[in-house]
């Protein structure tokens, strides 16, 4: 089915809501594309042929996703500014890297299963799937993304049979690196707001605001529910605490680095919403992000 089969009745939709889903698309293309690089990468090592199989397999997949949402992001009229973010795990040059004894490889196989896959392209497909619902896209567009999750899904099974072997030799050093990278984690769930327009009414400024909070809160609860059900050392206390902390600061840097505040924020400053961001207490979350002068 190509793209323009997908999309008459999304193109009848409202400027701003288009714009808002190109957007997303834009973000789950480079995601998905992201997630190709990195696997490929992995499956040059010198690991056993059916784990080799099993990771070239899943890129390939990933790249014809990544094509696909950049096309439906492309007829939804996807923003002119370019994402500026590096991946989670960056894709290496091909080394000699994979037998049982080698922590290294263990651990960016795991982390990029767990974070990249598990957690950031997991929440972007359920997010753009349940905006596609409530603005009434196509139902072939719907239809899409909800297949992409799926397979997604079957993915993730796969692998997690390799990650939990894993964890039982090098769970401390998973665990620490996961833990590393939730800062890049949350700045790219928080970042991509730069690219769209500021909704102008309160109350669509509330409802933006609010549906981008309950995602990053859902993507939160999925990575504490991810450590857990790996086995992996750290507690959900703990990295709640640790998102949280990394919200706030995502936050303060989109403002400081693009010269607007994030609509979260401007929500926030004009009482519209009651900040509590995952695992904050919200009288420290207000605190921190509503300083005098701001």
């Amino acid at each position: 089915m190509s793209t323009a089969d997908l999309l008459p009745r999304s193109r009848a939709l409202h400027p701003y809501v288009r714009g808002r889903l190109a957007g997303q698309f834009a973000e789950l293309a480079a995601g998905q594309a992201d997630m190709a690089a990195t696997l490929h990468s992995l499956a040059v090592c010198e690991v056993p042929i059916p784990v080799r199989s099993m990771l070239s397999a899943h890129a390939a997949q990933y790249e014809r996703e990544a094509a696909l949402s950049r096309s439906m992001g492309r007829s939804l009229e996807t923003p002119e500014r370019p994402r500026e973010r590096a991946p989670l795990v960056q894709p290496s040059s091909p080394r000699r890297a994979a037998d049982s004894e080698d922590r290294r490889w263990y651990v960016r196989v795991s982390t990029c299963y767990l974070l990249r896959d598990g957690v950031l392209i997991t929440t972007a497909l359920s997010a753009l799937h349940q905006d596609l619902r409530a603005v009434a896209a196509s139902d072939d567009l719907v239809a899409e993304v909800a297949a992409m999750s799926e397979a997604a899904a079957v993915r993730r099974n796969q692998a997690y049979a390799l990650v939990r072997d894993a964890v039982r030799d090098h769970g401390s050093g998973i665990s620490a690196a996961a833990l590393s990278r939730i800062d890049d984690l949350v700045r790219e769930l928080v970042g991509p707001e730069r690219t769209g327009a500021m909704p102008t009414n309160p109350v669509a400024l509330r409802d933006r605001a609010e549906a981008l909070v309950r995602c990053w809160d859902a993507a939160c609860e999925r990575a504490a529910e991810l450590f857990a059900s790996l086995g992996l050392p750290a507690q959900g206390d703990e990295v709640r605490r640790r998102w949280y902390i990394a919200a706030l600061d995502a936050l303060a840097e989109h403002d400081r680095r693009w010269g607007r505040k994030h609509c979260v924020t401007q929500a926030a400053a004009a009482g519209l919403l009651p900040l509590t961001l995952p695992g904050a207490q919200p009288a420290h979350a207000a605190a921190s992000l509503l300083r005098p002068g701001d």
